[in-house]
């Protein structure tokens, strides 16, 4: 089983509950050694940049940030816009 299919919330735990806890655990160990025998399965992991409020069901990468900065060279501004896209609603840059 992949990292990325493991819980990521209280919830997904059975909110905290120590044999879902424990399992979960083992899978990952065993996971984990499987990609250091064969690096070739490994999963790629994107680095987080933010990952609560808006950017809580798709955190913002720090490769999306770059990517929304390259014109202005502003991450500030690219933090902004990628609010803006996540908002609901939102007025679009200006």
């Amino acid at each position: 089983m992949a990292r990325s299919q493991a819980p990521r919330s209280w919830e997904g735990v059975g909110n905290g509950d120590r044999e879902v806890i424990t399992n979960w655990r083992r899978v990952l160990d065993v996971r984990q050694e499987f990609e250091g025998r064969h690096p070739e399965h490994a999963e790629q992991q994107e680095a987080v940049a933010a990952h609560e409020g808006v950017f809580e069901r798709r955190p913002l990468t720090y490769r999306e940030l770059a990517e929304r900065a390259t014109g202005t060279n502003d991450a500030n501004q690219a933090a902004a816009e990628a609010v803006r896209a996540r908002t609901p609603g939102a007025p679009a840059a200006g």
